[in-house]
Formats: C-alpha cells, structure tokens, sequence
C-alpha cells in the first residue's frame, strides 16, 4: 500500500516523505543522498518556504512565480526529473520574456 501511495504523489512530496523516513530510521546517508538529488521543482518550492518564513515576500513572489512555471513544464509531477524521456516535457525556450 505505501508504494502505490508513493507512486502517485508529487515527486516532491514523495521525496520529503523519504527524507522523512531515512532521517526517522537513522539513515543519514541516505537523507544527505535523496536532498542532493532534489529536482529544480523541490529546490523551488523549498526556496518559496524559507521566504516565506523569512518573510521575505518579493522573493517568495518570485519563487510561487518559477515554481508555476516549472510545474507547466513537466510533463507529469509524480516523475522523478530525469526518470522518463525529457522530450515529454516542454522546453526551457518556452519560457515567457520577463
């Protein structure tokens, strides 16, 4: 049941869920491994979380903003970046001017 649940979450929530559980079982090594192995999604959206806290909100503004755009870009959430083949997601020169 916790693989099926695993498989069709966000990447980003289901690798915060594994952190979760490395850290929880002690395994440090693998935490340190899954965070340096984070998507530019859960970079973004964990940069959007320290602003906020921070309240740092033009930042935070900025983050919600590329975070929206990252999520257009990817073909389907539930895929770790680099899984599938990067040609079903749309390509970085579709970024609007701004």
């Amino acid at each position: 049941l916790e693989r099926k649940m695993l498989e069709r979450m966000d990447e980003v929530e289901r690798r915060r869920w594994m952190v979760q559980r490395a850290v929880e079982t002690q395994q440090f090594g693998d935490a340190a491994r899954l965070m340096d192995a984070r998507s530019s999604r859960h970079v973004a959206r964990d940069e959007l979380e320290d602003a906020l806290k921070e309240q740092r909100f033009a930042d935070a503004s900025e983050w919600a903003a590329e975070i929206q755009w990252l999520d257009a870009q990817v073909a389907d959430i539930t895929q770790d970046q680099g899984s599938y083949d990067p040609y079903l997601d749309q390509d970085d020169w579709y970024r609007p001017a701004g």
